[in-house]
């Protein structure tokens, strides 16, 4: 219990009126503090739930943060891509249309086609995915011939070569034709590919299984050989070559 002594302290210590106020001030303040958490929770500023941030929801969050503040046509892109591999399928349809309409150069790029491309694959029309990569992969090949002939100061070809997405349209038109089993159509797809990019060791495995598939044996051998130069210890092309060796 405290003594008459303390409590005649802190009566006046309370009676000081710069105490008062300094007293009043901290309150407010705390007052303040809660009802600015309280609304943050109500408005959904501050989850109520938390959980760890995913990488894709990272990935989203960054592409995101591009496009508002740039509207970069590859990042759209990736941000389409990557919230439908999320699983928000109407969102990313919401995304695709936004880029669309926003109508800007793609010449180089060919991004609204592969992002829209992305989202067939992922609902499984594979058809209508295959017509569309294949139009897109033409038309980046023509840009980059066109461009490259051309004697403009800054000439896009030579200074980053032949575009990205014309090689990722060409092994995702593999894949969709291996899917099909329509192998030597995927062996032109791939052989393409490496050709202009021929140490990709997981794409010269992909064509060493695909060529084991046809019986080409000391094909899918040099295939599995070479992806093995980068990629020592790779499962599949172990399990090739020991296929290959049973086959002997």
């Amino acid at each position: 219990m405290a003594s008459r002594s303390q409590m005649r302290e802190d009566s006046s210590m309370w009676s000081d009126p710069v105490v008062r106020v300094l007293g009043v001030l901290v309150v407010l303040v705390i007052i303040g503090g809660l009802m600015t958490l309280v609304s943050m929770l109500v408005t959904g500023v501050l989850p109520l739930a938390f959980s760890p941030q995913t990488s894709q929801d990272a990935d989203i969050a960054q592409y995101q943060s591009i496009v508002e503040a740039n509207q970069d046509p590859e990042s759209w892109s990736r941000l389409i891509i990557a919230l439908g591999n999320s699983g928000k399928m109407n969102e990313a349809r919401k995304q695709l249309e936004a880029f669309r309409v926003a109508d800007l150069d793609m010449t180089q790029t060919q991004a609204v086609a592969y992002a829209e491309a992305s989202l067939l694959m992922m609902e499984d029309k594979y058809d209508e995915a295959l017509l569309l990569l294949q139009k897109m992969r033409a038309d980046l090949w023509e840009a980059y011939e066109t461009e490259l002939a051309s004697e403009g100061e800054k000439n896009w070809a030579i200074a980053f070569g032949i575009p990205q997405n014309y090689f990722q349209a060409t092994l995702d038109i593999a894949h969709i034709f291996i899917a099909q089993n329509r192998d030597a159509e995927a062996l032109e797809m791939l052989d393409d590919y490496l050709s202009k990019l021929p140490t990709d060791a997981s794409t010269l495995i992909t064509r060493g299984k695909l060529k084991l598939r046809m019986n080409d044996i000391d094909g899918a051998e040099q295939d599995f050989l070479a992806a093995q130069r980068f990629l020592p210890d790779e499962e599949e092309i172990l399990k090739g070559l020991e296929e290959i060796e049973a086959r002997r």
